[in-house]
């Protein structure tokens, strides 16, 4: 029904959303730091909340591995400026020095027009460091939920929009590029 961009990667997936669809941060970072201490090269983090400091420690210790976090940038037309109250986690969380270091790649998203989507995040920053690249990410189609007692997850596919689904693209280009080196 669908195809992903690296056939030959080995994907390591990590639950951090019980049924209920809620989270703390700190088991998602808890799970980033597992991922990263068991060899994971690429973390995608098709995610976001308000800015939380906490997800920056992963993120580097991947970068010093010679690893590399790709993030979705959010879906809530805002703009990331040098204001740490415009910015949201993990597309915000670039290292220790947020505006200077860019550890982590942020992904906007793009319509098949190659225009920014009308609800992607984006990047007004003076360093432009917040959202590093975008990928489509309207009308995609994937792989859907199947839960028919749940109304809305009745098809194993489904079309999909988001940043969420225009950071595996980019996970799946880094794949890539890693298996060339």
């Amino acid at each position: 029904g669908c195809v992903g961009v690296a056939w030959q990667a080995t994907v390591m997936p990590l639950k951090v959303f019980p049924d209920d669809g809620t989270t703390a941060v700190s088991t998602v970072v808890e799970a980033m730091y597992y991922a990263v201490d068991n060899g994971a090269f690429i973390l995608n983090l098709s995610i976001g909340a308000g800015y939380e400091a906490s997800f920056t420690g992963p993120i580097v210790e991947l970068w010093n591995q010679g690893g590399i976090t790709v993030s979705a940038a959010g879906n809530d037309n805002q703009q990331f400026t040098d204001s740490q109250s415009t910015w949201s986690s993990p597309a915000c969380n670039n290292g220790n020095s947020p505006l200077t270091d860019n550890m982590n790649i942020g992904v906007g998203s793009v319509d098949s027009q190659d225009r920014k989507a009308s609800w992607s995040n984006y990047d007004a920053s003076t360093n432009r460091n917040f959202v590093d690249l975008v990928a489509p990410g309207v009308n995609l189609r994937g792989a859907g939920v199947y839960y028919p007692s749940v109304s809305g997850f009745t098809s194993y596919f489904t079309n999909n929009s988001g940043t969420s689904f225009s950071a595996p693209l980019v996970s799946g280009l880094a794949a890539l590029l890693k298996a060339q080196d």
